[in-house]
């Protein structure tokens, strides 16, 4: 069968052939998804048809069908930033006692998300409380070092594991983690104020990941524990890897790793990958935060292709179990979110990062397998899955090239069903099957779904 995504050309006779191996497995997926930090408390006051809208392109298949939203356990922030929407809201009242009605926007949203077939949240905490920080400002530590006192571990464990346990229950959550460190190797505070964040040490990593675990276990509560959300995959989060690797206690009660993807290379990745191979080989790592880093906003396929190639990297190489987008929505001046919105007018404007992440999202769902692909060229990227009832096939391919590649998909007993392509000019957009071969479009990410042969 054919599946052309363009007219025939004569580049046709020097098509790659594309392998999959179906049977050679790695790891299982969890599923994909993004945060609702920094927009969810304002776009949840938003009209019902227009959050509606937002929401149906991110967690519906009307888009990119996400399967994991990350929500932020605010620590009250309220001084210093500049960016309205970076404030938060804490529930906590008192010591023990919380206000449920706090954070509405946010709860709002997350409840919609919720509504719309989402059952994997990710409680993650930037900071604690300010009643618990040193400095007294969710923002950081005086000088940049850590912000939450040894004696206030305990309580803030509590604090977590209260909040989390409250949402779990209210949403009826299948799946719900709680982590409760975020880029702990940063130096938040000092001049560095414009939004929540803390500063832990290795050593104090261990000892807030303890103390959470020691909550969780004596409540006998269903959550999952992941950490530490180090920002980047290099040497720094080696030694705090290692530290909670060490310790049979933490790295025990932890569900699974997680790490951030920011300023990372292929080499930081096998780094880490090998490290967690050696000391704990079943110990699962999730992606859960990136965005390109890059001032000014891109609708287009620069950073569309920036993006699928961290994806393709963290898959392959790190071999993570989800990919989790840093932001779902934006309103900056900034390569960061999936859809961008206008604050004043609230008009939305979706990206080609929305729909390449779709690629994946939408078609490599929760319970799939990824599976070995190959193909003859170095032009290519492409990274393949089985879903979980074995029946189908997802392959996703990179072509980054100016030019278009024909290529040729095969797997044993499987044949070619369609295929969907996101490029400059169309998103995720379905394709006639009309033989054995397909053209990739230049500077494109093509979805080609193989299903069994025998129906």
């Amino acid at each position: 069968m054919v599946v052309c995504l363009c007219a025939a050309t004569p580049a046709c006779a020097s098509e790659r052939v594309i392998t999959i191996d179906a049977l050679k497995t790695y790891q299982t997926i969890d599923g994909f998804g993004a945060s609702g930090a920094w927009w969810a408390q304002g776009v949840g006051g938003w009209p019902k048809e227009e959050r509606d809208q937002l929401l149906d392109l991110l967690f519906t298949d009307k888009g990119a069908h996400l399967s994991i939203y990350r929500y932020n356990i605010g620590g009250g922030l309220q001084q210093f930033t500049p960016m309205p929407w970076r404030k938060t809201e804490t529930f906590e009242t008192a010591p023990g006692e919380y206000d449920w009605a706090a954070d509405a926007n946010a709860v709002r949203i997350m409840r919609e998300v919720r509504q719309r077939g989402v059952d994997q949240f990710v409680f993650f905490v930037n900071s604690p409380p300010e009643r618990l920080t040193v400095s007294g400002s969710a923002s950081g530590g005086q000088g940049g070092g850590s912000n939450l006192a040894p004696e206030n571990y305990g309580a803030f464990a509590t604090y977590c594991v209260d909040i989390a346990e409250h949402w779990r229950k209210q949403l009826e959550l299948e799946r719900a983690v709680l982590s409760p460190i975020n880029e702990p190797q940063w130096n938040w505070g000092g001049d560095h104020r414009n939004q929540e964040g803390c500063h832990y040490t290795v050593g104090e990593t261990v000892e807030v990941l303890r103390a959470v675990a020691r909550e969780i276990n004596a409540r006998k509560a269903p959550l999952q524990l992941e950490g530490p959300e180090a920002g980047q995959w290099g040497k720094q989060t080696l030694d705090y890897v290692r530290a909670i690797l060490n310790d049979d206690e933490i790295a025990g009660a932890l569900h699974q790793l997680a790490v951030h993807s920011y300023f990372s290379d292929t080499a930081q990745r096998r780094q880490l990958r090998a490290l967690v191979d050696r000391r704990r080989p079943q110990l699962p790592i999730a992606m859960t935060e990136w965005c390109e880093m890059v001032g000014g906003r891109d609708t287009g396929m620069d950073s569309a292709l920036t993006m699928a190639q961290v994806m393709y990297e963290d898959l392959t190489v790190g071999r993570v179990v989800s990919w989790q987008k840093w932001i779902a929505v934006s309103p900056y001046n900034f390569r960061d979110g999936l859809i961008y919105i206008d604050r004043r007018s609230r008009r939305i404007t979706e990206t080609k990062r929305l729909w390449v992440m779709a690629n994946f999202s939408r078609f490599v769902r929760p319970g799939a397998v990824r599976v070995a692909s190959a193909d003859n060229s170095e032009a290519l990227r492409t990274v393949a899955f089985r879903s979980a009832d074995a029946r189908r096939v997802a392959c996703v391919i990179i072509n980054a090239a100016t030019e278009p590649r024909p290529v040729r998909v095969e797997a044993a007993a499987m044949k070619v069903d369609a295929a969907y392509t996101t490029s400059a000019s169309v998103s995720l957009n379905p394709h006639e099957i009309k033989g054995d071969s397909l053209l990739l479009p230049p500077r494109s990410v093509t979805t080609v779904l193989l299903k069994n042969s025998d129906g």
